[in-house]
């Protein structure tokens, strides 16, 4: 996917931070911390991702397909990030 020449999406989009989780996992920093670091909410870069995953599941789910299996819904409960990673 393209993304949008859009400014303010652009900016949305890489404002977020991540990390590796205690599991070793990449994490995503929750919308929560990027409004307080960033003083503003994502929201223009929210809709974008949940067009592009919209998008995503209906090409995976045409009619005569198997159902698209998301590889992370069965994955373990929410790891709490380690917020050392942020400096003031």
């Amino acid at each position: 996917f393209c993304v949008p020449d859009y400014p303010v999406v652009i900016e949305e989009l890489t404002d977020v931070l991540y990390f590796y989780n205690g599991r070793g996992k990449i994490q995503v920093e929750s919308k929560k911390d990027i409004k307080e670091r960033t003083q503003k909410s994502p929201n223009r870069a929210d809709a974008y991702v949940i067009g592009v995953w919209m998008h995503k599941e209906e090409i995976h789910n045409r009619p005569g397909d198997e159902p698209y299996q998301d590889p992370y819904a069965n994955r373990e409960e929410f790891v709490e990030p380690d917020q050392s990673y942020m400096s003031a």
